[in-house]
């Protein structure tokens, strides 16, 4: 595996490990809901991202990866208009979920650029 990719996975357990922190901090009314489906959105990608790894066809993956994280950006902006992150807080997750899809926009041109 390239340098890029395990960076990225790093990069992406890190968050998750940091949603997991805030998620056990949400007042119980939004925990388990919004909560849980954030997780359940991460725990997906970092499954995805492991099988993209493994795969021979990671395109598919890779698209379905960048899909997932867009999903994230907008649980984000819902966290931080429901109140349960701060400002401070949102921007930070947003440029670190950024940070992770610009990584694998990259690895996307790469793929692309291999196979054509």
């Amino acid at each position: 595996m390239k340098t890029e990719e395990l960076a990225v996975l790093e990069k992406f357990y890190r968050l998750l490990l940091e949603f997991h922190e805030r998620v056990d901090k949400f007042p119980r009314s939004r925990k388990y809901n919004l909560g849980d489906r954030i997780l359940g959105n991460l725990y997906q990608t970092l499954e995805l991202m492991i099988i993209a790894k493994y795969s021979k066809e990671r395109r598919g993956h890779l698209r379905e990866i960048n899909l997932r994280l867009e999903i994230m950006r907008f649980h984000l902006r819902l966290c931080h208009d429901c109140r349960v992150i701060s400002t401070k807080a949102y921007e930070l997750l947003y440029e670190r979920v950024n940070e992770i899809g610009g990584m694998i926009g990259a690895i996307i041109k790469r793929e692309k650029d291999r196979l054509e």
